[in-house]
């Protein structure tokens, strides 16, 4: 069997990147809290995250998906595609710190694609689409930007993309599982994994193995 050589890098996080996701937590701290009390309230109804999760750690998973903005606020991209979006992570926050993008919520469970249309519309986000079924039937183009938080494995996804003309995917993943999930891929990727343990802070855990996880094609 033909053996497809893929180039992975390892390197820490951006601090810059850090320090902008934290200034964006204050300077749209009201819309986010309100995310926040939202996704809590359909929590407890349909189970988007996890049941029981506390205040604490929705505004964790909301930081969490904005360290992927200072990658994407420097692409070229047009449109966001947040697929397995689940409660709206990361594509929500995201959409509120960026409101020029165009972003789709897309997710193989139709209740879950109710309450993330239901929030993105309470949120006034006017540019935030839904999409209910799986991302093989979501329109891709070369301009649209893929991020998924621990929805898929990187070998699935992009089996599920098929002959799309995705250009780059961003995961929110462990950092350990980058390289066991390339197998049956046929066409070389170029993987960056940005390790996010630095932001462990006060014994907060929540990082720990945790990466930002950017996928590229390379084209010979």
């Amino acid at each position: 069997m033909f053996h497809v050589k893929h180039q992975i890098t390892h390197s820490d996080y951006p601090i810059g990147f850090l320090e902008e996701a934290e200034s964006i937590l204050q300077n749209h701290e009201h819309d986010l809290k309100n995310y926040s009390e939202k996704l809590l309230w359909w929590n407890k109804r349909i189970n988007l995250v996890s049941r029981d999760v506390s205040h604490e750690t929705i505004r964790e998973h909301i930081r969490h998906s904005l360290l992927l903005r200072g990658f994407i606020s420097r692409e070229g991209g047009k449109k966001i595609i947040d697929t397995g979006t689940g409660g709206g992570l990361p594509g929500l926050p995201l959409a509120i710190s960026m409101p020029e993008k165009s972003l789709v919520l897309n997710d193989i469970v139709s209740k879950k694609i109710i309450a993330v249309k239901q929030m993105a519309g309470e949120l006034k986000l006017k540019k935030v689409e839904t999409f209910s079924g799986s991302i093989e039937d979501v329109n891709v183009g070369p301009e649209s930007i893929i991020v998924t938080k621990h929805a898929f494995k990187i070998n699935q996804l992009i089996e599920l993309l098929g002959n799309k003309e995705w250009t780059k995917i961003y995961f929110l993943k462990g950092k350990k599982e980058a390289k066991g999930e390339l197998e049956g891929i046929s066409f070389p990727l170029s993987v960056e994994v940005f390790s996010l343990e630095r932001l462990i802070k006060n014994k907060n855990d929540f990082y720990n193995g945790k990466a930002v996880v950017k996928v590229e094609r390379i084209h010979e």
